[in-house]
């Protein structure tokens, strides 16, 4: 990475090779840039590994979660 910015929405990096790459932060934006490139929502199984303190919920609401 050579160099780091911030927009009011996100920080934003740009590599050497002048590839420009954003990171939301705003919680609706990370679940939308997950569900995006996932493609469905956690199991519940998966969800009660990565997030136990948290009831499970639908985060991905058009997708419909798969049980590989």
């Amino acid at each position: 990475m050579e160099s780091v910015a911030r927009t009011a929405e996100m920080p934003l990096t740009v590599d050497r090779d002048a590839t420009v790459r954003r990171f939301p932060v705003a919680a609706s934006a990370v679940a939308a840039a997950v569900c995006a490139r996932a493609g469905r929502s956690l199991t519940a199984q998966e969800w009660a590994g990565f997030v136990p303190a948290l009831p499970y919920r639908e985060v991905c609401p058009s997708a419909t979660a798969r049980v590989p």
